[in-house]
């Protein structure tokens, strides 16, 4: 996981889109590696470390109506559903700003692991029952997909993603989409905690990419200040007013660093004493406190680079 760390950072100190493009992919695999049994594993994951092609892998969860709050007892909750029908798996709903959701082509990445509400498309979630419990996640592939109705599974838009222009993360619909059973990753009461663990292994991730921004963009102002006298008679990094927003800029980089880096090296301990709550939280406080450093350092950088 430091390694991790250590390539995101370097990625997205690069160019953003591409990175997120590839990480995706990584974030889409992870419910596979996490839960996948022999056969899922070495069917859908392995043309991936054969590095077979131009793949993709999706994680899709988010939904139009937000997913915020989709676990509350009395909410409405996931509106995408599955329900059982033979040897099938039958998924209705739609998905929004799912990262390489729609593969190259609209029809499907290669791999997307979905998670949905078991029941019918037509039925509410009960007011009464744990959400938890009827939470489970579907392995669909371009093949599934080929094997239904064109409609069956449909790319409604792409909206641009700020910041990540070259970024797909499709709207998307289910209609009466047919997926074999041996694609169950995760059975009805055991999807959710796989979300949890999903996501909390990616939240650190998102740290190492906040690091990435800001580094960026401090090296491009300092270098900048080092080169620029604005009229004057000396660089701007001779005046204190500069030096002291570039000094802030570079201790939250430190300090966003040592964060991620803590958070990763708790999520690969094999301290036994470390349970899960523990490692979710480290990997949490990262996501959250160097995704709020990265664009107030930004915004510092191009106050001393000026217009």
């Amino acid at each position: 996981m430091l390694d991790a760390a250590i390539l995101v950072e370097e990625l997205y100190a690069a160019e953003p889109s591409t990175a997120l493009t590839i990480l995706g992919t990584g974030l889409g695999l992870t419910p596979l590696i996490l839960a996948g049994n022999g056969e899922q594993r070495e069917r859908l994951l392995t043309p991936f470390t054969r590095q077979e092609g131009e793949r993709l892998a999706a994680f899709v969860h988010s939904e139009p109506g937000g997913t915020a709050n989709w676990l509350r007892k009395g909410s409405t909750g996931l509106q995408t559903t599955a329900y059982k029908n033979g040897d099938e798996w039958v998924v209705n709903g739609e998905k929004l700003w799912t990262t390489n959701s729609g593969g190259w082509d609209s029809r499907g990445a290669d791999v997307q692991c979905v998670v949905c509400r078991q029941g019918r498309p037509d039925e509410s979630q009960e007011t009464a029952a744990d959400p938890s419990s009827h939470i489970l996640m579907l392995v669909i592939t371009r093949e599934d997909i080929a094997n239904n109705e064109p409609c069956a599974y449909e790319v409604l838009s792409d909206p641009e993603l700020g910041g990540h222009k070259s970024t797909s993360g499709p709207h998307t619909r289910f209609t009466n989409l047919r997926v074999p059973a041996a694609n169950l990753l995760a059975e009805p009461g055991e999807g959710a905690h796989l979300v949890e663990k999903t996501f909390g292994m990616s939240a650190a991730i998102v740290g190492a990419m906040g690091v990435g921004i800001m580094r960026h963009a401090f090296e491009v102002a300092l270098l900048f200040c080092k080169s620029n006298a604005c009229g004057g008679t000396e660089p701007i990094i001779e005046k204190q007013s500069v030096a002291d927003r570039l000094i802030d800029v570079k201790m939250k980089i430190e300090a966003a660093r040592a964060l991620t880096w803590k958070a990763m090296c708790v999520l690969d301990s094999k301290e036994q004493a470390l349970g899960w709550e523990q490692r979710l939280e480290i990997a949490l406080e990262a996501k959250v406190w160097c995704s709020d450093m990265a664009p107030k350092a930004v915004i510092e950088c191009m106050s001393v680079v000026g217009m």
